[in-house]
């Protein structure tokens, strides 16, 4: 078996990579010179801010995902593959964060770059809210040597909880107590305003 890296990269200045389809037209001032000051100029490339920007720069990374060889997967058409021979190659998009997985990402990486301007390559250490953490030993034997945990997030998220309920909480190492049952419970319903911090 094989073990995979991971690398991350986002793409700079994504929208305008993209094509819109929307009209949007501005009149040239003094700044475009004298042969076009107080022409009519129609924009071609995707602006931050337009309602379609993201999905015509979605378009242009999957043409180029595809010109690469990648297939968009079934169960999720943000994450592609490609046979690589002796492995597969994965690549996980969400908007212009990309997450690629291979023997040798950065050639992917390299790829890449000779369409799009990337910035923040390397190994993932915080991706999109979630920490991406080193495994020990135990799970590189399983070929697995990354982890995805909330631990950053919680560590932001208890200080306001607790403060919102007005006492601190107790560290526990699973979810709910091991011995409640629920079904025996006989306390009485949560206010509007209690049930209302709890749904949160």
């Amino acid at each position: 078996l094989l073990m995979l890296l991971c690398c991350a990269g986002d793409v700079g200045n994504a929208f305008p990579y993209g094509k819109t389809r929307e009209k949007i037209y501005m009149i040239a001032g003094p700044e475009f010179g004298d042969e076009l000051m107080g022409r009519v100029l129609l924009m071609v490339m995707g602006l931050y801010g337009l309602k379609t920007s993201a999905a015509r720069f979605h378009e242009h990374l999957a043409d180029v995902l595809r010109s690469l060889g990648f297939k968009s997967s079934k169960g999720d058409a943000d994450f592609w593959y490609r046979d690589a021979g002796d492995h597969y190659e994965y690549c996980a998009c969400y908007v212009d964060d990309l997450l690629i997985w291979s023997k040798d990402p950065m050639k992917i990486i390299n790829e890449l770059e000779k369409i799009y301007t990337l910035k923040g390559v390397g190994v993932p250490e915080y991706f999109l809210g979630a920490n991406i953490e080193s495994l020990d030993e135990h799970w590189s034997k399983e070929y697995i040597n990354l982890g995805v945990s909330a631990k950053t997030y919680i560590a932001n998220l208890v200080p306001k909880f607790e403060e919102l309920v007005g006492y601190a909480f107790k560290p526990i190492k699973t979810p709910m107590d091991e011995n409640y049952h629920p079904e025996t419970d006989e306390t009485p319903f949560l206010s509007d305003d209690d049930s209302s911090k709890f749904c949160s």
